[in-house]
C-alpha cells in the first residue's frame, strides 16, 4: 500500500490491524507467514518519512527482522511533470485533484516495482482499511482453489485481475509477474486517467474481458475507515459488502423547527443502522431539476426562511458514545444551499429524557462536509459523558436554502 502525509496517520495502525497484531482482526500465524507488506511512504515531506518510519521500525521489528515487513520512498526528483493541468485536465477535474491522481499512479507504479519480485502475488490496498478476519485464508483458498493456475477464461487466457473489493483501487490482486505490467502501464497513462478507472483497459489488453468479482458472491474482505482525505476534506466511503458499516447510526428520529420545501424532509438524511444499499425516496419531484431523467431518486432535508436558533436536531433513542460524526451540505443541483453560519451541538440526557444542555462541537460556516472524530478532531473529546442529542443549529438569518444530504454517526472504535 501506499500512505502519504494527512490529518490522521493511518498507516501506524493498518499494519498491525491487517495481521492481527491490533484491533479485532484474527490472523493465524501461518496467515502471517504467507504475506509480505511493502508500504510506500510517498510523500515528498522528509520530515513525515522519517517520523512515520522511525515508528514504524520500532513497533514492527520483528516483522522486518523476519523479512515480512518492507518500506520504501521514491524521492522527488524520479517523478515525471505532475503539473500537466492546465491544459491536460481530463475529467473535467480541478488541477490540485489532476496533480494528487497522476501523482497516485506514480506512487503505485514505484510501488508494485519493489513488490513484484516478493511474492507470488500482488494485492493492492490502502493505508486505512479494516479487514474481515482470516482475509489472507480466504484469499488462499479462492486462488488455489476455483481460481488456481487452471482457470482460463472464455478465449483461453489466465485470469489477470481479481476484485476482493467493491471500492475503485482497493483489494485489486494481481500475480506478482504481471505487477509489473500494471505498473508500466499506470506510468504510461499517468496523467491521463485515475488508476481505477486504467484497470479496465489494462484487462481488456490482458484478454481478460470480465471482471471476477470476488466480492459479490462471498462480501468484502476489506472496509475502508479513512475518512481524512490526501486532498484535504472528507470522504466518508463505506463498503456495503464488508457485513458491518463504518457508520452505524444508532437509532433515533429526527426532528426540526425550520420551514422546509414541502415534502422534504428529516427522514431523508439519517438512517438508523446505517444507509441502505438502494434508495428510491419519495418527494415532490417538481421541486429540483435534481430528478429528472433519474430511474431511483435520493431525497434530501430542504430547510428554507431560517432564522437563528433554526435547527434539525436527532434525538437518540439511548445514551450514545459518539465516536465520529459526518454531516453533509449542499447538493451538485443546489449548490449554494449551505448553512452559512451556524453549529454542531450536543447534548446528553436530562433527567426526565429530554435534550439537556447543548454544547459546540463544529463550527459551520458555509461547508460542504464537516466532521468530528474523538482524538483528532478540535475538541478532541466530547464536552458531555454520552450524547442524547445532536443538533445542526442556524446562528443567523439567511435567505439562501439549506439542504443537508445526510447525517453518519459511528459510536464503534
Amino acid at each position: 500500500f501506499g500512505s502519504v502525509k494527512r490529518k490522521k496517520d493511518y498507516v501506524l495502525d493498518t499494519v498491525g490491524t491487517m495481521l492481527g497484531l491490533k484491533g479485532e482482526t484474527t490472523i493465524s500465524q501461518q496467515e502471517r507467514d504467507m504475506v509480505v507488506i511493502t508500504a510506500h511512504l510517498a510523500d515528498f515531506d522528509m520530515e513525515w518519512v522519517q517520523q512515520v518510519s522511525s515508528k514504524l521500525r520500532s513497533d514492527y521489528k520483528d516483522l522486518i527482522q523476519r523479512g515480512h515487513f518492507h518500506a520504501i520512498h521514491a524521492p522527488e526528483e524520479l517523478y515525471p511533470k505532475l503539473e500537466v493541468c492546465p491544459p491536460l485536465c481530463t475529467f473535467k477535474d480541478e488541477a490540485k485533484r489532476v496533480k494528487w491522481r497522476s501523482k497516485q499512479n506514480v506512487d503505485y507504479a514505484f510501488l508494485m516495482y519493489y513488490a513484484a519480485p516478493l511474492a507470488d502475488y500482488y494485492l493492492q490496498l490502502e493505508d486505512d482499511l479494516g479487514f474481515r478476519p482470516n482475509w489472507i485464508r480466504s484469499i488462499h483458498g479462492h486462488i488455489t482453489g476455483e481460481f488456481g493456475p487452471q482457470y482460463r477464461t472464455k478465449s483461453g487466457s489466465p485470469w489477470r485481475l481479481i476484485d476482493y473489493s467493491e471500492l475503485g483501487f482497493i483489494g485489486k490482486m494481481f500475480k506478482g509477474d504481471e505487477t509489473t505490467r500494471m505498473a508500466q502501464f499506470l506510468l504510461l497513462f499517468y496523467d491521463q486517467m485515475p488508476c481505477d478507472l486504467l484497470l479496465g483497459p489494462w484487462m481488456e489488453a490482458m484478454n481478460q474481458p470480465k471482471r471476477i468479482h470476488y466480492w459479490k458472491r462471498a462480501g468484502s474482505l476489506f472496509q475502508h475507515v479513512g475518512v481524512f482525505r490526501t486532498l484535504g476534506g472528507f470522504q466518508p466511503l463505506q463498503e456495503r459488502k464488508f457485513g458491518k458499516l463504518l457508520f452505524d447510526n444508532p437509532a433515533g428520529a429526527v426532528s426540526w423547527n425550520m420551514s422546509i420545501v414541502p415534502t422534504y424532509e428529516g427522514k431523508f438524511v439519517y438512517f438508523p443502522g446505517g444507509d441502505p444499499r438502494t434508495r428510491n425516496d419519495n418527494c415532490d419531484y417538481s421541486k429540483s431539476p435534481a430528478h429528472k431523467k433519474v430511474k431511483k431518486h435520493q431525497c434530501w432535508f430542504w430547510g428554507m426562511n431560517v432564522r437563528p436558533g433554526d435547527h434539525m436536531t436527532l434525538t437518540f433513542n439511548s445514551d450514545v458514545a459518539m465516536r465520529a460524526v459526518f454531516i453533509e451540505f449542499g447538493h451538485p443541483r443546489h449548490e449554494a444551499d449551505l448553512l452559512l453560519h451556524g453549529v454542531v451541538r450536543v447534548a446528553a440526557r436530562r433527567a426526565d429524557g429530554q435534550c439537556g444542555e447543548f454544547f459546540d462541537l463544529i463550527k459551520v460556516e458555509g461547508d460542504k462536509m464537516v466532521y468530528w472524530e474523538e482524538g483528532v478532531s478540535d475538541p478532541p473529546a466530547l464536552p458531555v459523558p454520552a450524547v442524547r442529542c445532536l443538533r445542526i443549529m442556524a446562528k443567523e438569518k439567511q435567505d439562501q436554502y439549506i439542504v443537508i444530504v445526510q447525517m453518519q454517526v459511528r459510536t464503534t472504535k
